[in-house]
């Protein structure tokens, strides 16, 4: 586990990843256009913000916090693991498409692996922070 400090470090790069794409979806104020380079590197800086938070320890830290966050991890992979699952078949249910293997799984492209890694730390976030809360 790092330190309680790399939370700060960890909220920065989820802050310039999401600059970076309000700055895509606002190009009036930004002079800013995102190729596929620029995506890719978004995707990698939310991804190590994301990974920096999630493994850094909370202020206090208990025994009963480690195990809300294991629990909080495991939900949130099999979440976003059925909603990347679910994606992809429900590419079978649009109306007028080949049903082939590929139309299944053409949601799973190159970044399926940046894409559940992704999902699962928000879902972790959201899920940990949510239970702490309660706690």
């Amino acid at each position: 586990m790092l330190s309680f400090s790399y939370k700060k470090i960890g909220y920065l790069f989820i802050s310039l990843a999401l600059m970076a794409l309000l700055s895509t979806l606002i190009p009036i104020f930004f002079n800013f256009t995102m190729d596929t380079k620029s995506s890719s590197l978004f995707g990698w800086f939310l991804l190590g913000g994301l990974i920096v938070v999630t493994f850094s320890k909370e202020k206090y830290e208990t025994n009963e916090i480690e195990t809300l966050r294991l629990k909080s991890f495991f939900k949130g992979f099999f979440a976003s693991l059925g909603g990347i699952v679910a994606g992809s078949l429900s590419n079978l249910l649009i109306p007028g498409k080949v049903i082939s293997m590929e139309s299944t799984i053409s949601y799973l492209e190159d970044n399926s692996i940046l894409k559940l890694c992704t999902l699962t730390l928000i879902l972790h976030l959201i899920l940990f922070r949510k239970e702490l809360k309660k706690l």
